[in-house]
């Protein structure tokens, strides 16, 4: 399983001790994880900016403020506007999210849509929704997705693949 992690929002104290916790969880717990830093919020993922995360990333970040990923303010209703080639800064995120072969992106930080996939779920269907409340004026997203969860794709497989 391939995890993207960004923060974003205003910086805060905070957040290196949730990026330690779920980046020790996910190393000890999750079979074959890899996990990806997004550099500075969606601004990283919108120009594919990443690293690889390593076990010794998460190591002595406890008591460090702020965040070892970087973050930044993207006004979330300029995320659909689309430039001179109609490219909306929400392609460039989903685009660079595949090019990265991203199972999942744990969002930390800033004012995100409250969400809860079905299960199995659509990642195409969840971005269609996402965008559906900011066209309705709803400016946060928060997006859930329980343990276990798979999407479509992954739930046609049978138990042993």
């Amino acid at each position: 399983m391939k995890i993207g992690i960004l923060t974003s929002g205003g910086d805060c104290p905070g957040l290196n001790a949730v990026i330690r916790g779920f980046g020790k969880y996910a190393f000890e717990n999750i079979k074959n994880v890899e996990l990806v830093g997004i550099a500075d919020g969606y601004g990283g993922l919108i120009r594919g900016e990443c690293r690889n995360l390593k076990r010794e990333d998460f190591s002595g970040i406890l008591n460090v403020g702020g965040t070892i990923l970087g973050t930044s303010r993207q006004p979330f209703k300029l995320m659909t506007v689309g430039d001179e080639n109609s490219v909306t800064k929400l392609d460039m995120m989903k685009a660079n999210y595949k090019k990265l072969g991203l199972d999942c992106l744990l969002t930390l930080g800033g004012a995100d849509v409250i969400l809860i996939p079905e299960i199995p779920f659509s990642p195409d269907k969840v971005a269609k929704v996402i965008k559906k409340r900011a066209d309705a004026g709803k400016a946060f997203c928060i997006i859930a997705i329980a343990e276990g969860a798979m999407s479509v794709e992954e739930s046609k497989l049978k138990k042993r693949e």
